[in-house]
């Protein structure tokens, strides 16, 4: 009887010591997951992307050593703070109108990724409730650390809060410039974080670069200020006929018409901010390396949607256009092919959906996002049919195949681009009676989008406003947050 007994403990032992390292397996095979989201960043403002003189080695290294997609859009927005709801999309794999600013109401990513036993972790800019500013919507975060909740700040003044419980922060401090006080916070969480744990982690960096007020450090500065930047290859100093957006804050950081001295130097402080955000993303990797955990990292590099910066007459990204709406994505990691990409129609809100894929859950979220990983595992990836974009009542947009028609209801206005032959979108095809069949038939598939994605408004408004932009007579006013010598620079 004892020897029996001896036997059964032994084979308990034995099939503990199995199912032990079995688990273990899974576990050290279970990827981190790190998301870098930049604020404002054209897709084409990355040296990896052909631009000539921005140098960003890291952000480089990322797209040339991963899988990009070229094509990534922004839904659009409710609001000029188009980073909120661009946000919100992301957290939810929802579209535009079943998703807005508030996510009270809503389980978010990270609570998700809480499920699926990771670690969270954010931070940087948290902006999704444009009106409220609150902090309830920071929810599924094991840990928060220099949070800064809204849209926007000084660099140089960001005021940032630790998380204690949900909804309970530390006072706001005021620290450090932005981008390092981010990136501090990213290398000590991931520093701290046994690689040999088992346990795997998602870190959310969301950088406020190279949003305004355009202030890098000096060294950055001096990277470009006094060089001949490059203008971009559709500026104009003046938009040629009203958007419905021409005075909201962005649009004012400079005058009318649009000096190109003035844009250029606006350019070379947005490339400063650029730079020194790359290097701290290099500090990030250098920190995924010494701690072990780089090898079993999946790493995500993005940005809420681009900016105009002189491209059309414009500043901001309360506009249609592609310098605007579309957004640099690309993803490096264990088992994703190096220096690949796709041509394919996503949004930035399929990110919701490549996250969960990446840390095993099934596909039952019942969202509206896409699985990204599907364009380098399946051989059938097509990503979306058509992108159909939007902002506040008065943009509409929808882009086929090479095809690209903007519509602005409140101005019964159409322009329509052919992005293959015209892609700075600088002749409106819409103007030449022989495309009127191209415009009818995007005009057919804008309705069928505003449909599937219920898009409440009407393609024409009931009463047609002026064309017409007029900015003699108008005043810029400065927002709080630019520091005295971008006021002295660029308002007086």
């Amino acid at each position: 009887m004892k020897k029996t007994y001896r036997h059964l403990s032994l084979m308990i032992l034995c099939c503990s010591i199995f199912v032990s390292c079995q688990n273990k397996e899974q576990l050290s095979t279970t990827p981190n997951i790190l998301f870098i989201l930049a604020d404002d960043l054209r897709a084409d403002a990355i040296g990896a992307n052909g631009n000539p003189i921005i140098k960003t080695p890291h952000i480089d290294n990322i797209i040339t050593g991963g899988y990009s997609f070229n094509n990534t859009y922004c839904m659009g927005s409710h609001h000029g703070a188009v980073c909120a709801p661009s946000r919100s999309m992301m957290l939810t794999g929802k579209s535009l109108n079943h998703v807005y600013a508030d996510l009270d109401t809503v389980e978010i990513l990270p609570q998700f990724l809480q499920k699926q036993g990771y670690t969270t972790f954010a931070t940087g800019k948290y902006h999704t409730d444009f009106y409220k500013r609150t902090s309830r919507d920071f929810k599924g975060w094991d840990v928060g650390k220099n949070v800064m909740f809204g849209g926007m700040s000084d660099h140089y003044q960001v005021p940032v809060q630790d998380q204690i419980a949900y909804d309970t922060f530390t006072p706001k401090l005021i620290k450090g410039f932005s981008s390092e006080l981010f990136t501090d916070a990213a290398v000590d969480f991931i520093s701290g974080h046994e690689a040999e744990s088992g346990d795997p982690f998602y870190a959310y960096i969301s950088y406020t670069a190279p949003h305004d007020p355009r202030t890098p450090p000096d060294r950055f500065m001096d990277l470009y200020e006094g060089k001949d930047m490059n203008l971009p290859a559709n500026f104009k100093p003046i938009h040629p006929f009203h958007t419905g957006w021409m005075t909201g804050r962005d649009e004012i950081l400079t005058g009318w018409p649009r000096e190109e001295s003035v844009i250029k130097d606006q350019i070379a402080e947005y490339y400063g901010l650029i730079s020194h955000m790359d290097e701290q993303i290099g500090r990030v990797i250098d920190a995924l390396k010494n701690s072990g955990h780089y090898e079993n990292t999946i790493i995500i590099f993005a940005a809420d949607h681009g900016l105009a910066m002189g491209s059309h007459g414009l500043l901001g990204k309360q506009n249609l256009y592609e310098h605007s709406m579309k957004a640099p994505l690309a993803i490096m990691g264990p088992d994703i092919p190096v220096g690949k990409s796709t041509d394919a129609f996503v949004y930035l809100l399929d990110l919701f959906g490549t996250i969960m894929d990446f840390a095993g859950a099934d596909r039952k979220w019942n969202r509206e996002s896409l699985v990204l990983s599907d364009a380098w595992q399946t051989s059938d990836f097509a990503g979306r049919e058509y992108m159909f974009t939007t902002y506040e009542d008065i943009q509409r947009a929808v882009r086929v195949g090479d095809w690209k028609l903007i519509r602005y209801p409140k101005i019964h206005h159409n322009q329509l681009f052919n992005l293959t032959e015209d892609p700075h979108e600088l002749t409106n095809l819409a103007e030449d009676k022989s495309y009127q069949s191209k415009v009818e038939e995007l005009m057919k598939v804008m309705q069928a989008a505003q449909e599937k994605y219920n898009d409440p408004h009407p393609l024409t408004a009931a009463k047609k406003e002026s064309m017409e932009f007029d900015p003699s007579g108008f005043v810029r006013k400065v927002d709080r947050h630019q520091p005295e010598w971008v006021v002295k620079k660029y308002f007086n």
